[in-house]
């Protein structure tokens, strides 16, 4: 349980377990890597991840239940919820979904810098859309699309302020009620032909 801070300076440091909450800071290093492996874990109001490394979800679950704010974290496996009326922030250039689930009905912004979306899913909790649930990529911010496997979005609004681009030839499908709001000055750059 880490309710202070926790610090990965060099290598992989792999964390298993069930029926913890964390309160502090998680800080990886550049070229290091913190693995959340088969367990379940919450993640209360004021936890932060943090650092040049990447800290990546396996299977398990993993309850997001404040607001958070997050650089580099790689949904791989499992399943990753957002509270209702929380908010999940996301910075940094080595993010993304790349094969786990990240649901709920809490709001997901990318602030700045590059989150990726290579396999997986997003959603809300259920097949029922949540009006005013969003994943928004902020201005200045870029969600990057690419990859060979497809990718869902369920039930969930992606709000474009910032750039979309979408690459490889695994497709994306937006299903029971999903949608994509691309805003004035926005840019979606398609530069493969799957599908969006």
């Amino acid at each position: 349980i880490n309710n202070n801070f926790l610090d990965v300076q060099n290598g992989t440091l792999d964390l298993t377990g069930s029926y913890q909450t964390h309160t502090g800071n998680f800080n990886v290093a550049i070229g290091s890597q913190l693995n959340f492996n088969n367990g379940l874990a919450n993640f209360a109001d004021g936890t932060s991840f943090t650092g040049g490394g990447v800290t990546q979800f396996n299977a398990g679950t993993w309850n997001f239940n404040g607001d958070i704010s997050a650089d580099n974290l790689d949904f791989a496996g499992g399943t990753t919820t957002v509270a209702a009326g929380t908010t999940l922030t996301l910075t940094g250039t080595l993010g993304k979904i790349s094969g786990g689930v990240l649901q709920g009905t809490g709001d997901v912004t990318i602030a700045s810098g590059t989150f990726g979306f290579t396999g997986g899913s997003l959603g809300v909790l259920g097949f029922t859309a949540v009006p005013g649930v969003s994943f928004e990529v902020a201005n200045g911010a870029t969600l990057a699309v690419s990859g060979s496997a497809s990718k869902t979005v369920t039930a969930r609004s992606v709000t474009n302020n910032g750039s979309i681009t979408v690459a490889g030839t695994g497709n994306v499908t937006f299903q029971f009620g999903a949608s994509l709001v691309n805003s004035a000055g926005s840019l979606i750059d398609l530069q493969s032909d799957a599908d969006l």
